[in-house]
């Protein structure tokens, strides 16, 4: 197995950092430990994590509007009720 050295100073131990990319875009750097030369850019945050919590707020919100469609059919039955009663 091939060992991986920074293309700098050939030194083989990195460490991770947190940097910025741009405005608002945070980043890990997996850099050299010796001489700091960048190695490897990571997004900061887990993209998975994010997708299931986002994928629970839309089930939630689809709950929610089944919910409130529930109500209105019920709404439209009782107004109907009424509606049908006047006519009698």
């Amino acid at each position: 197995m091939a060992n991986t050295t920074c293309p700098h100073c050939q030194n083989a131990s990195f460490e991770l950092r947190e940097g910025d990319v741009g405005a608002k875009q945070q980043v890990f750097l997996v850099q050299c430990a010796k001489c700091g030369a960048p190695f490897a850019m990571r997004d900061h945050y887990d993209h998975g994590a994010l997708l299931l919590e986002q994928d629970t707020r839309i089930k939630n919100i689809e709950q929610q509007i089944q919910s409130i469609a529930t109500h209105i059919a019920h709404i439209g039955r009782i107004v109907g009720s009424i509606a049908n009663q006047r006519t009698i």
